[in-house]
């Protein structure tokens, strides 16, 4: 017997961008409560785009997570964004009210600041601390990133 099926408000928002169709697409979904996470998978991979935010109410705020076609990702900057505009723009949080998230990578809160939302998390250095002791992949990327501020330092100016 199959499930009863269930009614998701989702949405696709383009993010550092005033125009539609430009910046960065993602699909934003709400009501994602009591999902498995293979349900939660199959719904990023659906949607096909780089991110798919899953929000879902808690009495202080929202649960956020996100997830790519294949992997749920620990933090996603612009899936937060989108999530946030979302909530305005769809009427879930009054246009002056912060949004609050609660996520695996700890708190974060967004704000509006005139026509841009901005992101606070407890603290930006545990959150990258976090995600470098869990992924080794981070390290190699830090290398890379080091190595590239070394040259462009290092590099004679050019006028």
């Amino acid at each position: 017997m199959n499930p009863e099926p269930r009614i998701l408000s989702c949405y696709q928002a383009d993010v550092f961008t005033d125009q539609p169709f430009r910046g960065n697409p993602v699909a934003v979904v709400l009501g994602a409560t009591g999902l498995s996470n293979p349900e939660l998978q199959r719904i990023a991979r659906e949607m096909n785009l780089s991110e798919t935010a899953f929000l879902h109410r808690q009495a202080d705020g929202f649960h956020l997570r996100w997830f790519t076609p294949t992997v749920e990702v620990d933090l996603c900057g612009h899936a937060t964004l989108a999530s946030a505009h979302v909530l305005w723009e769809g009427g879930y949080l009054k246009p002056g009210q912060p949004a609050q998230f609660y996520t695996r990578s700890g708190p974060l809160s967004a704000e509006r600041r005139g026509e841009w939302i901005e992101i606070a998390a407890r603290s930006p250095l545990q959150l990258f601390w976090r995600r470098f002791r869990q992924d080794r992949v981070a390290l190699v990327s830090l290398g890379f990133i080091a190595l590239i501020i070394v040259i462009a330092i290092a590099a004679p100016l050019v006028v």
